[in-house]
């Protein structure tokens, strides 16, 4: 089952571009989750003239933030390919775009995500999970008292957009998501070994209620230059399409390797169809848990000769 090797570090494009062992469907996924972290980011300190000229970059706006909260927002895409050109491409007319000025006029207390949010959108985030103080802050936001005052007179300023500043911190973000992707390897036989047990147990016992898990998150806190590393924003969400991608991966090179064997026909071609009916879900830019609900109904497939 999957098995992926990664390069340490990810800097400038000139250094990216030697990587040679690297497939490009993981670069592809790494800048990707590199630009949502940073999205994240600029949205979370209300930086959104900045977060909005990276989603208009390149025409990436299907990567914006919805932002639920002053301070939570969550990704609008959950996906393994959301870049709309090759990484290097991408990283290459960043690092090519001069400083451009932009104009910005905003009424205060007003954030021109609030089109994004209505009582209606939900706290949780891609695996349904909601934060303790998503209750109260409904409430909050469904309280006329509290609305914000529309009629207040708008600010307007300049803001310069350093593309080339924006390039180095995406570098910087995305070394620390080759981090999180290495320590997400070193677990891999464990998670392995823990499907397998799942399966072997639920067989002894019959039931077919339960469901396979993947096991939390681990993330160990470095201390690099005196300073305490914490895990990306997107942790969670960044493990799950990870080992979705390897597992997708994974299964396509197991099914071209049959498919030279002529001893394999029949093998190859209930494979083919099997794997057809999941590449939607591994596609998808919302499905959470893919390689875990497909190695759930793969193990439960019959035994074939």
């Amino acid at each position: 089952r999957r098995t992926l090797k990664l390069q340490p570090s990810l800097r400038m494009k000139e250094e990216i571009s030697g990587i040679t062992s690297c497939p490009d469907s993981l670069m592809n996924l790494l800048v990707q989750r590199a630009v949502q972290n940073k999205l994240h980011f600029l949205v979370s300190v209300q930086n959104e003239p900045v977060a909005s000229w990276i989603e208009n970059f390149l025409d990436h706006k299907h990567l914006k933030m919805i932002k639920m909260t002053d301070y939570h927002c969550k990704a609008c895409y959950h996906g393994i390919d959301g870049l709309t050109c090759n990484w290097s491409e991408y990283l290459e007319e960043l690092e090519g775009t001069s400083e451009q000025t932009i104009h910005v006029q905003y009424t205060p207390g007003v954030s021109e995500y609030n089109s994004l949010r209505n009582d209606n959108y939900s706290y949780t985030n891609v695996f349904g999970q909601e934060p303790p103080w998503a209750q109260a802050s409904a409430s909050r936001r469904q309280n006329p008292f509290l609305k914000e005052n529309n009629g207040m007179p708008k600010i307007e300023f300049t803001e310069v957009v350093k593309p080339k500043e924006i390039l180095l911190s995406l570098n910087s973000i995305a070394m620390r998501v080759v981090e999180e992707f290495q320590d997400d390897l070193s677990h891999m036989q464990e998670e392995n070994d823990y499907v397998r047990l799942l399966h072997k147990e639920r067989n002894i016992f019959k039931s077919s209620n339960s469901s396979f898990q993947p096991l939390p998150v681990t993330w160990k806190q470095q201390q690099k230059g005196g300073r305490i590393q914490e895990p990306t924003p997107l942790r969670l969400a960044s493990k799950d399409l990870f080992l979705r991608l390897l597992t997708k991966t994974a299964v396509l090179e197991v099914l071209a390797d049959i498919s030279q064997d002529s001893k394999e026909l029949k093998h190859y071609q209930w494979m083919k169809t099997f794997v057809g009916k999941w590449m939607p879900q591994f596609d998808s830019s919302v499905s959470v848990k893919v390689d875990v609900s497909f190695l759930e109904e793969l193990l439960q497939e019959p035994f074939r000769i």
